[in-house]
């Protein structure tokens, strides 16, 4: 958008304002009584004053708004960036491999996989781990390129390589063979508290031949080759269907037991700011099991989903959260709601129902995840504007991790956003990381959003988001989620 003002704009200004002021001088017949001259002078000089203080103040505004596009500018290609590659080696990561997946007409895919990777980042420490990481990376890219591959890091132990091809089943079992020839038993030498050591590295793999959801393929049959035992595994149909099943029946018995016996619950996690004090919570899910203790939410959620259980449990997790928000009256707390929840009339028409009769508005901020459907929807327009009538604030849960969208940023115009976890884990030793938290923060400060960094999960990590100017902070290294309130 150009906001500068053309030279035939200020000829405009210029007779504009003579105009008025001569006009004002008639009106008092001045002129008629003692000449011309003097309005006429006076008209030109205060024209040209006044054209001047409008092109210098109009100057600093449009110095402003390039500088604030130029930052937007800045976060939203960091932003692209780190959506696309992995931080640590640079790889493209699996966003990256999803997108390139459907642009090639035969996909195959290889997934290999570190195998025991918990246990070596717990003997060598996170920083050997990170170099034994980059080496392997290197490797297999090396040997993507000799292959006509390209290479991908698609999590914290996976890689994956991507071919367009054609070929017999025959070659994609030997191209597997020399993968797990090269990379089992790979050897990695580096140097662990001033002592150089080999660590060694084991893997499993498995391959997708089919051109349908091949990415998710290939995982099944690398998961199902770890279950029997085998260094590759090809996907096929019903690989994996016993084992699914089996797992859903089970997961299907728990959930239903744990609503029936009362066993839904809100943990809290507690929100601080940068002296360390203790400013709201967040709610989070859990089923407590007599037999598996406290379990998450990735264990059960989507099954629910499945079951027709979701909508029953999220209900369970907001009546309890507000009513302890109810019998506390000096705690705030973040309940986390997506398009489906202020969309679903029973679940919205729920909330508002529980807001007016236990009037804490005022004390309830919705975490909303990013998602590019709530643009065009007028349901999400209307559950929002009656809860914030009623006091409530509004989050946008993890920023940059996705659907980062500044024109959804000027919709839903949130109090809050929080940064998501994979930028802030890493802001002490990454710096790209570091740049695209202190790009976020800037933006957010001229439009008046507090920032919440999410997996503060170290001192160092902490300070640099103090640093930066972060102004809340939720992690590990500050309280892990509790069944009750602090103290």
């Amino acid at each position: 958008m150009d906001y500068k003002i053309g030279f035939k704009n200020i000829i405009f200004l210029f007779f504009a304002i003579n105009l008025v002021i001569l006009a004002f001088w008639f009106a008092f017949d001045y002129g008629a009584q003692n000449g011309y001259i003097l309005p006429v002078v006076s008209s030109i000089v205060l024209s040209i004053l006044i054209i001047s203080f409008i092109l210098v103040y109009h100057k600093k505004f449009i110095n402003k708004i390039e500088k604030m596009q130029e930052d937007l500018k800045i976060a939203n290609n960091g932003l692209n960036n780190f959506l696309y590659h992995d931080t640590l080696t640079n790889l493209p990561n699996r966003f990256s491999l999803e997108k390139d997946i459907k642009n090639i007409s035969n996909p195959k895919i290889f997934v290999i996989r570190i195998d025991d990777y918990i246990n070596i980042l717990s003997y060598y420490g996170k920083k050997c781990y990170n170099d034994i990481l980059i080496v392997f990376a290197k490797a297999i890219q090396e040997f993507g390129k000799q292959n006509d591959m390209a290479t991908y890091k698609i999590s914290e132990n996976k890689f994956a390589l991507l071919q367009d091809s054609d070929l017999f089943f025959d070659d994609y079992e030997i191209i597997a063979r020399e993968i797990v020839a090269k990379f089992k038993g790979f050897n990695v030498a580096m140097s662990s508290d001033d002592k150089k050591v080999d660590a060694e590295i084991s893997c499993t793999i498995g391959f997708c031949i089919e051109k349908e959801d091949t990415l998710n393929k290939a995982i099944i049959a690398l998961n199902e080759a770890s279950l029997v035992n085998k260094d590759f595994l090809c996907y096929f149909e019903n690989i994996s269907d016993i084992h699914k099943y089996k797992t859903r029946v089970e997961h299907a018995t728990m959930i239903q037991n744990a609503i029936l016996d009362n066993k839904v619950v809100p943990y809290y996690q507690a929100i601080f700011d940068k002296d360390k004090n203790v400013i709201k919570y967040e709610s989070l899910v859990r089923i407590i099991s007599d037999k598996h203790g406290i379990i998450l939410p990735g264990i059960f959620l989507k099954d629910s989903k499945h079951i027709k259980r979701y909508t029953k449990i999220e209900k369970i997790l907001i009546e309890k959260s507000m009513m302890n928000v109810k019998n506390n009256p000096n705690v705030t707390v973040s309940i986390n709601l997506n398009i489906r929840d202020m969309t679903d009339g029973d679940v919205s028409a729920f909330v508002i129902d529980k807001l007016h009769k236990l009037q804490i508005g005022n004390q309830i901020i919705f975490e909303i995840l990013e998602d590019e459907k709530m643009l065009d929807s007028q349901r999400v327009d209307l559950f929002l504007d009656k809860v914030r009538k009623m006091g409530v604030k509004i989050a946008i849960d993890d920023f940059g991790s996705g659907y980062s969208n500044f024109s959804y940023l000027l919709k839903i115009q949130p109090d809050y956003l929080k940064i998501d976890g994979s930028i802030v884990k890493n802001i002490d030793t990454d710096e790209k990381s570091y740049a695209i938290v202190r790009a976020i923060v800037a933006f957010a400060k001229e439009l008046n959003i507090k920032t919440i960094a999410e997996y503060v999960h170290s001192k160092e990590v902490f300070d640099k988001c103090v640093q930066i100017g972060v102004d809340e902070f939720q992690g590990f290294y500050l309280s892990e989620p509790k069944d009750k309130f602090l103290d």
